[in-house]
């Protein structure tokens, strides 16, 4: 995961299995596995898989958790041979200020094994 933050600090929270609801799932690639959502609402969290924080940043400042060991790691998402998911659970991201407003960027980092 990697992200961009402007204003007051931020927490971040990735999540598997949330309940969402709005928004647009839109297919990262025409051969992917994976869709993606910005614009929905998180109705319920599921179950915390990582957790960051970022330092106030003024005039913005990028984070980066690549390489790092986390407990994300060990979620695999996976289809079955008719190409139907096994499990359906998906990874949300929630930023949330901290003593006031943020602006956050985020992008979540994947390997697809075909």
């Amino acid at each position: 995961m990697s992200f961009f933050t402007t204003g007051n600090p931020v927490l971040l929270r990735m999540y598997h299995g949330s309940t969402l609801t709005g928004g647009a799932w839109v297919s990262s690639d025409a051969e992917s596995g994976v869709e993606y959502n910005i614009s929905n609402t998180v109705s319920a969290n599921g179950h915390l898989t990582n957790s960051e924080y970022g330092a106030a940043a003024s005039g913005g400042k990028a984070f980066s958790t690549a390489g790092g060991a986390d407990s994300s790691n060990k979620v695999y998402l996976t289809l079955g041979i008719d190409g139907s998911p096994v499990d359906t659970g998906n990874f949300t991201i929630v930023g949330t200020g901290i003593g006031g407003a943020a602006v956050v960027y985020c992008n979540l980092h994947w390997t697809e094994i075909k």
